[in-house]
């Protein structure tokens, strides 16, 4: 096929929750880049996420509660210095509404006083650059020239050291905001990133920030409040996972036949798949227990069958015996099965 085009790219904070929405599969898994700087090196920076929502309701739910949201800071911004810090005077002059968003997602954390401020930034600043060092010492290794001014980082972050206390320091730091943060919105891992790039968009709009960086901000609060109000667990997986997906959605189906079409020498077991699917759900599925398109691989995987199917494969071959009047029903939220069976 063609040049593959990143799916992920140019897409507005409503798109990018439309886009969310659209590539969760039948099982609920999402892959997406994540939009998190400086949490995982970037060779690991797309997520695995399991997702518990249903379209069109939830979609249109968090649109609107991410479109309230924006406003709301924005409406806010326009009462704070440059710095994102409330006039004096101003807070009293808030609506109750906007009194909520602020002491939910701006106020600042009251945890950080038991921290030293100046000493986790200098803390701070020396694991930022050693980050940065290793990252240049890869493109060295990988055969990448740097400019002078990369090279005048390494050599001056060469000898950075921090120690394991002062990690310790910022790790119970971050902590602590964390748990403030699940207490202010609830007990998810996103609450942070939700209530960290809330602060981070409420800034830049302060500061009057370019549109691109703007947009950005955005973008990130965006997916941290979707993934907050319905992953259930995620994980950090390679790029190229996420990627592997990407260009499956960008194959035609001419593409996708001629991907899963049997090889001279390959298991020709393959072309017989669609009567293995129907098999599977012959004898493990009813109305009242529908298969997921994960326990359908999973079957597919084991004996006697013993063949492996891509997901987008798996569905394209439900499809065909959905309309081929065999007895075989599906819903995008239960799952698959037979119907009429003996089972």
């Amino acid at each position: 096929m063609g040049r593959i085009i990143d799916v992920w790219s140019g897409l507005t904070p409503v798109d990018l929750i439309e886009k969310m929405f659209e590539r969760t599969d039948a099982d609920g898994v999402l892959y997406m880049p994540s939009f998190f700087t400086g949490e995982t090196p970037e060779k690991e920076e797309s997520l695995r996420c399991v997702m518990n929502w249903e379209f069109p309701n939830d979609c249109f739910s968090v649109l609107q509660e991410f479109d309230q949201l924006r406003s709301d800071l924005e409406q806010l911004a326009d009462h704070c210095d440059r710095y994102g810090t409330l006039k004096e005077g101003e807070y009293d002059a808030l609506s109750e509404r906007q009194k909520a968003v602020w002491n939910t997602y701006l106020l600042p954390f009251s945890c950080d006083d038991a921290f030293d401020g100046d000493r986790l930034a200098e803390i701070q600043e020396r694991i930022d650059s050693i980050e940065y060092t290793h990252q240049i010492c890869e493109e060295i290794l990988a055969g990448k020239e740097q400019d002078e001014l990369s090279m005048q980082i390494l050599n001056d972050g060469v000898n950075t050291k921090v120690s394991a206390a002062e990690e310790a320091y910022v790790s119970q730091s971050m902590e602590a905001r964390k748990a403030e943060c699940r207490r202010r919105l609830g007990d998810s891992p996103f609450a942070f990133y939700t209530v960290m790039y809330a602060k981070r968009y409420h800034r830049v709009l302060a500061m009057k920030a370019p549109d691109i960086i703007l947009s950005n901000e955005a973008k990130a609060l965006a997916s941290a409040l979707v993934l907050f109000r319905w992953c259930r667990k995620y994980e950090y997986v390679d790029n190229a996972v996420r990627q592997h997906y990407d260009r499956l959605e960008q194959m035609s189906e001419e593409e996708l036949d001629e991907l899963h079409r049997p090889r001279k020498n390959a298991n020709s077991r393959k072309s017989m798949v669609s009567l293995f699917v129907y098999l599977i759900l012959k004898q493990h599925s009813d109305s009242e227990h529908p298969l997921k398109q994960q326990e359908i691989i999973s079957f597919l995987a084991e004996g006697p069958y013993e063949i492996t199917v891509e997901r987008k494969a798996l569905s394209r071959v439900i499809q065909n015996l959905k309309s081929s009047q065999l007895g075989i029903y599906t819903d995008k939220h239960r799952g698959t099965w037979f119907m009429g069976g003996d089972n």
